[in-house]
C-alpha cells in the first residue's frame, strides 16, 4: 500500500475498486490516472500558440459550416483565437 492510499484510508479514495485485468484499484489512483490523461490531452490540444490557433480556426469553419471563409473572417477568428 502506498503513502499516499494509507494516508487515506477510511475516506472514499482511499478505498478501491476491482477492475478486470487491474486488480483492486483505489480511487486515488484512478483520479490521478484520469488527471493525467487528462493533461496529456491539454498539451496536444494547447500544446503551443500556433496549434491552438489553427485547431480554433478548423473548429470555427466547422461550427459555422464555411469551408471558405473571407479574409476577413479569418482575420477576425484569429484575432478572437489570439486573445
Amino acid at each position: 500500500m502506498s503513502r499516499l492510499e494509507g494516508s487515506l484510508r477510511g475516506t472514499l479514495l482511499g478505498s478501491s475498486v476491482p477492475l478486470p485485468g487491474r486488480g483492486n484499484v483505489a480511487y486515488a489512483k484512478l483520479a490521478a490516472d484520469k488527471l493525467r490523461l487528462e493533461a496529456e490531452s491539454m498539451l496536444t490540444k494547447w500544446g503551443s500558440l500556433e496549434v491552438y490557433v489553427r485547431g480554433r480556426i478548423a473548429d470555427r469553419m466547422l461550427e459555422e459550416n464555411n469551408r471558405s471563409p473571407s479574409v476577413a473572417e479569418v482575420r477576425s477568428w484569429l484575432r478572437r483565437a489570439r486573445q
